[in-house]
């Protein structure tokens, strides 16, 4: 009899026990991998990392660490701060996007929405590499010349750099994401600066000479030596001499960005593309003077009017790769950016200048050349140079809302060949190529074709919009 209740209860306590057993294994494997997960990655099992939202990976790619894409959850159109995660069958779902203090070390918890375009618009304030320019306009006393090194010489404007004052500018970028297994995303921006300006201006001064030195290599009598052409001295000349300078600097990229490296609370983007700048400077010197007396054969009432302009433009195209590194703390985000272009720079410096003489009764002559620009180096010169093209950034950035970020950083730009259009101005002149000629010795000025380096730094601050 007792046998017979044995048998009959065995099959059902066999499978009882088979059962009780498979479950047991499956929780010790659960435990076993939630252990792995947690303890060589530092997470729980499904955990998404933070900084996914910050380059704009969309919702299908919200699964991290290999993660099923199904696993997480849909995100609510719209996202607002809520409780930490809950989790269901072992996996951590996140219902919205939030900075809650408890989200692992930096406390930024993932926003999962879906970002596929962002806008960024910044207001610079930077300062550039002034532009170097030769002694152009001295004052001397009554009797004096004002030649370079004659007693009583003043330098007056130039012998110093000019446009190197800090001026306001402006960039835009546009950034999209792509559809690919690494995050990555196109990006393209471009900046400007508004154009500097440097005036000078002087006319006819009581008592006091004024003049433009030059070194005159062929004069009527004597030796080569410093010289100066008068503007205005007293009794003798009534003139005015004007000055004006400007620099203007803007550029523009083009980038592809990905992913190389992420954690928790960092992520490190690598850049490749193409880098465009330009860089114009001018210089416009412009002269009138009314002859007083007949000193050197003048006509009494005889006006000149002249002026030379020294134009140079500067244009890099290059191949450019560059990092940018992003470090989280709840809604704060610190970026450094490392680039590198290298490429060619295009120096094109024109020179032009003219002389109108106005004689009473005689009437008007136009002459090519003004004093430092003459037919010996009027016209358009160019010349090529590879050129590299660094530049170091750090900006702060802090999230106003999971769509619209504020940022203050700082930028340094370099560039290691450019033809500033002061350095291209030769000093030393033949004063025979003027008519009426005829034109004897060296032919001077001519076009030095001089290169140097230049840079730009300051202060960016602007918002970015991502939707």
């Amino acid at each position: 009899m007792t046998s017979r209740r044995l048998r009959k209860w065995a099959a059902p306590l066999s499978a009882a026990a088979m059962t009780a057993t498979l479950a047991l294994l499956q929780v010790g494997e659960a435990y076993a991998q939630r252990s792995f997960e947690e303890a060589v990655f530092g997470r729980p099992v499904g955990f998404q990392p933070a900084h996914e939202a910050r380059v704009r990976s969309t919702t299908s790619r919200h699964a991290s660490y290999n993660q099923e894409p199904e696993m997480i959850e849909e995100v609510p159109a719209r996202p607002r701060r809520s409780a930490p995660p809950t989790v269901a069958d072992e996996e951590i779902i996140y219902e919205d996007g939030g900075y809650e203090g408890d989200c692992e070390d930096c406390g930024h918890c993932p926003t999962p929405l879906r970002r596929m375009y962002w806008a960024r618009g910044e207001y610079l304030y930077w300062w550039t590499k002034g532009m170097d320019v030769p002694p152009l306009v001295t004052t001397a006393g009554a009797a004096q010349t004002g030649a370079l090194g004659a007693a009583g010489t003043n330098i007056v404007f130039g012998d110093d750099l000019i446009n190197n004052d800090g001026r306001s500018g402006a960039k835009v970028t546009l950034g999209w994401e792509l559809f690919t297994s690494t995050p990555s995303s196109i990006e393209i921006s471009y900046f400007g600066l508004a154009q500097e300006e440097t005036n000078f201006s002087l006319d006819t001064p009581s008592g006091i000479t004024v003049s433009r030195p030059f070194f005159n290599i062929n004069p009527d009598t004597g030796i080569a030596r410093q010289d100066a052409e008068f503007v205005s001295q007293p009794n003798n000349f009534a003139g005015a001499v004007n000055v004006d300078a400007t620099t203007e600097l803007n550029g523009g990229e083009a980038l592809l960005r990905w992913t190389m490296c992420e954690a928790t609370c960092s992520n490190t983007e690598m850049m490749l593309g193409y880098r465009f700048l330009r860089l114009d400077d001018s210089i416009h010197i412009r002269e009138d003077i009314r002859v007083l007396s007949a000193t050197g054969g003048q006509v009494i009432g005889t006006t000149i009017n002249l002026f030379d302009l020294f134009e140079s433009e500067n244009e890099f195209h290059g191949v450019e790769i560059g990092t940018a590194s992003r470090h989280y703390r709840g809604r704060w985000t610190l970026e450094t950016l490392v680039k590198l272009a290298m490429g060619s720079t295009r120096s094109t410096t024109t020179v032009s200048g003219q002389t109108t003489r106005t004689v009473p009764g005689a009437g008007s002559a136009t002459s090519s050349g003004g004093l430092l620009s003459q037919p010996s180096n009027i016209g358009t010169h160019e010349f090529d140079s590879f050129s590299v093209v660094p530049e170091l950034g750090i900006a702060l950035k802090y999230d106003l809302t999971p769509c619209l970020q504020a940022s203050v950083g700082y930028s340094f730009l370099y560039w290691s060949k450019v033809g500033r259009a002061g350095e291209q101005i030769d000093t030393d002149v033949n004063l025979t190529q003027q008519p009426p000629g005829p034109t004897t010795g060296e032919l001077r000025p001519v076009y030095p074709e001089i290169s140097n380096d230049f840079w730009a730094q300051g202060l960016n601050v602007g918002l970015e919009w991502t939707f």
